[in-house]
């Protein structure tokens, strides 16, 4: 596991994730940068799979961009804790990961699910982003490479204080 702030668009992985609105149509944010950058097939990939539901993940081709694949998958909206939402997170990381390696991805690049409009505290989402990564990694040797791809401070402090940490060490 790897953490870097950056650009998903220039990630030279074979999969880069992008956090959709569950209509899967570019609607916000990174997705619609992605939805963008790959170019209009991907769009069309996106319509013909027909939405997806929180947890799920769903793969396209990446088009335009550097990566081969982008696997989408819909974060929960943050309602306080009380409604399963950390697990289901947990299973967007958990989702993408299968997918990942169901097709032969080794590197794949994800951003911070969950924060932002989705209102996940930061802290959070970064422990079960890298626990859920982690705990992957250590059944499957098959991914080479999962990369953080981080925008702001507070969300890239959060990320490296969990990576340093003995807890979350290989």
């Amino acid at each position: 596991m790897e953490i870097v702030e950056g650009d998903m668009l220039s990630q030279n992985t074979q999969a880069v994730v992008s956090a959709v609105h569950f209509s899967m149509l570019g609607a916000k944010g990174l997705d619609s940068q992605l939805i963008r950058a790959a170019g209009h097939e991907v769009m069309e990939e996106c319509k013909a799979l027909g939405g997806c539901d929180f947890g799920v993940a769903k793969i396209t081709s990446g088009g335009k961009l550097r990566a081969k694949y982008i696997i989408h998958t819909a974060a929960p909206v943050y309602r306080g804790g009380s409604s399963g939402e950390a697990e289901l997170l947990a299973k967007c990381y958990r989702n993408c990961l299968d997918l990942a390696v169901r097709h032969d991805v080794m590197r794949i690049a994800f951003p911070a699910l969950g924060v932002g409009a989705n209102g996940f505290p930061v802290d959070l989402a970064a422990k079960i982003a890298v626990k859920t990564v982690n705990d992957f990694l250590h059944s499957n040797t098959q991914l080479l490479l999962v990369r953080f791809v981080l925008n702001g401070k507070e969300v890239y402090k959060s990320f490296e204080l969990l990576l340093k940490s003995e807890f979350f060490k290989r």
